[in-house]
């Protein structure tokens, strides 16, 4: 009866493990971003916003104000976003740079 009872044990902690990885996905992840924010034809054309907690989206430059006052939540802990990157136009998409 041991092995049942530690094998359901086991299975309870595994489903619990993976609805709180679940949960930090959502609360963390980027925000959704409308595509034709992000698109580009230079490099010039994009910038980062700052949007939830350490996190920098990339926009199209002509954007940057929309995606501010789109309802994103700045970081409202001690810990700021950090240093913003910089950002490119890759395959006509801003991206920010590694």
């Amino acid at each position: 009866m041991l092995p049942v009872i530690c094998n359901t044990a086991t299975r309870y902690l595994w489903v619990a493990f993976l609805c709180a990885a679940l949960l930090a996905g959502e609360v963390y992840a980027a925000p959704p971003v409308n595509k034709e924010w992000l698109a580009c034809e230079k490099d010039t054309d994009c910038t980062s916003v700052e949007v939830g907690c350490w996190h920098w989206q990339p926009v199209n430059r002509e954007y940057a104000q929309q995606m501010k006052s789109a309802g994103f939540v700045a970081c409202k802990k001690s810990v700021p976003a950090g240093p913003q990157p910089a950002s490119r136009c890759v395959a006509q998409v801003c991206v920010n740079a590694p």
